[in-house]
């Protein structure tokens, strides 16, 4: 069973929520993870007995509180769990019962509520039910109110919080009766509380050995100290005199937590943390690399040690929100899916599918689809202004080459978003942005080198579909619904000439893939880090922060 609910987790339910019922979910899942798809058929079969009380237009809370109940034990109940009476054990249990039960008694007031607006009230009523921690603690150490605190004694009494408004809190203001007139009509006053609080204190101010602590800031301001602290301190200084007061009050230095604070940060010799250098063996060093992640190799090859050699993957988090990559993965899917339709859909429509699977929100993909339908129509006229000089257009084309170095070959995989095979008979590659297109420095740098390697790659005959040709445009589409949506450089062909960029990115590449065939040659943390603001999955491992002072800046 847990190794079943930890496949389910790692397959389906870290990252955005693509899935909108439990059948959707196994289908998602049953190819990749049988395990996990086999627990869902199990649990939709424990489900269906009681999934008729939810599949009404109205759920009646009670109906709904006391199947969630009989479905929560009889899940207990299962050979891996302890029995159903589990499920009620302890605080968490107790606490589980009694949200059952507000549930219930809410719905009886309420009446039957409708279905779309059931998981907002059943979320609305947990809010206020509070858990405390299952763990006791340290077994010498306590945490305890002041109720508690009058009832019990320790060796050592610790007072902390002794400031005003939280030692005693301030009495509350009452904005429809004044204190005369909650006398008269005989209402406590407020300010009783502070005598209660009064007593709490005095009773443990006491104790054989006590502790008094305050906080000279609350909330990044000035606080001001309990009145029992400026009574007890008027009293001493009185009977003492104020330096006498002050030496009293000291701790020993042997005790004195300023002394242990000041230690931490006191040492003979500073070495600072030097960032991380590591050497892998050769063999262990990648020699594929796909042309979108070269860049990588280029900005950062630390993240390369980790994710090839060290084969790290990130964990995303559960039901998480789909990020930029999911984004333009699904656009990148529509644009593929209209091409291959041979533009007799609608755009528009097929993005608002993929970012669905995508796990995009309905009602989100309904708010961007005017936006969507600028961006569509600016990437339709981009493709209409080149008919006259395309020849045929190819979606998503797959190619890779072999290139013997002395150390061994590298092999370079790439695909295109788009290749068109022009007129005069060369090749025009194109890459869709959902993002900020790449600029021109960027590419002529080798900074950015995707498209000067897919050029590349034709240039050598390593697309299937096409003979080596020459490559005479390299051309960035930004498809997306920001601002920058119908720019009049959208679309148009970098100031370059393709194949002179392209053999010469290609150059630079073979030489830091042959650098790294050196046993010497360490896979450094961001040497050429693209934003100063920019975090990578790895900067945590490099421990980036013991050692960097800006970015760039070692």
């Amino acid at each position: 069973m847990a190794s079943d609910v930890a496949e389910l987790e790692l397959a389906a339910l870290r990252g955005p929520r693509r899935w909108r019922s439990l059948e959707q979910l196994r289908e998602l899942i049953e190819k990749d993870a049988p395990q996990a798809a086999q627990l869902l058929i199990d649990l939709t079969k424990a489900l269906s007995p009681w999934m008729e009380r939810f599949g009404a237009s109205h759920i009646d809370g009670a109906d709904a509180s006391e199947a969630i109940a009989r479905l929560a034990e009889h899940l207990a109940a299962a050979p891996d769990f302890k029995g159903a009476e589990r499920v009620w054990r302890c605080a968490a249990g107790a606490a589980s019962a009694r949200y059952l039960e507000m549930l219930a008694e809410l719905s009886q007031e309420i009446g039957p509520i409708d279905a779309e607006l059931w998981p907002e009230f059943s979320e609305a009523a947990a809010r206020d039910i509070k858990v405390p921690p299952s763990s006791d603690g340290h077994p010498r150490l306590a945490i305890w109110g002041p109720l508690e605190a009058r009832l019990q004694t320790r060796d050592l009494i610790i007072l902390g919080g002794l400031n005003e408004g939280s030692w005693p809190q301030s009495a509350p203001v009452d904005s429809f009766l004044p204190k005369r007139l909650r006398s008269e009509i005989g209402l406590p006053d407020p300010e009783e509380r502070i005598g209660l609080s009064a007593h709490d204190f005095s009773q443990m101010a006491c104790a054989d050995e006590v502790v008094l602590l305050r906080a000279k800031r609350v909330d990044d301001k000035p606080a001001v100290a309990s009145r029992w602290l400026w009574r007890l301190q008027t009293l001493a200084a009185a009977g003492l005199g104020e330096d006498a007061l002050d030496a009293a009050l000291a701790p020993d230095r042997d005790r004195d937590p300023r002394t242990w604070a000041a230690a931490l940060n006191s040492v003979d010799q500073v070495e600072p943390m030097k960032p991380p250098e590591p050497r892998p063996p050769l063999d262990a060093r990648p020699r594929k690399f796909s042309v979108s992640r070269v860049a990588r190799l280029v900005r950062d090859p630390y993240a390369v040690y980790a994710r090839d050699i060290l084969k790290l993957e990130p964990l995303s988090p559960v039901g998480a929100q789909p990020g930029p990559a999911e984004r333009g993965v699904a656009v990148h899917a529509a644009i593929e899916r209209f091409e291959n339709l041979d533009g007799a859909s609608d755009l528009v429509a097929l993005i608002g599918e993929e970012l669905g699977a995508a796990g995009v929100p309905e009602e989100q993909v309904a708010l961007e689809t005017p936006l969507w339908r600028r961006a569509s129509d600016k990437y339709l006229k981009w493709r209409a202004d080149r008919t006259s000089m395309v020849v045929a257009a190819y979606p998503e084309v797959e190619g890779r080459i072999q290139i013997d170095l002395p150390a061994g070959h590298v092999e370079l995989t790439g695909k295109a978003d788009r290749i068109e095979e022009l007129a005069d008979g060369s090749l025009a590659i194109i890459d869709f942005k959902t993002g900020a297109p790449k600029t021109k420095k960027q590419v002529e740098t080798g900074l950015e080198p995707q498209l000067p390697l897919e050029a590349a790659i034709a240039s050598a005959g390593g697309f299937a579909e096409f003979n080596a040709a020459s490559v005479s445009q390299l051309i960035y589409v930004a498809v997306s619904p920001g601002a920058h949506v119908g720019a009049a450089k959208n679309g148009a062909p970098l100031d370059l000439a393709p194949d002179e960029i392209a053999a010469a990115t290609l150059n630079g590449v073979l030489k830091l893939v042959a650098a790294y065939d050196d046993i010497d040659q360490p896979y450094r943390s961001k040497p050429r880090v693209e934003f100063a603001w920019s975090v990578s999955d790895f900067d945590r491992l490099a421990r980036r922060a013991e050692w960097i002072i800006d970015e760039g800046d070692e």
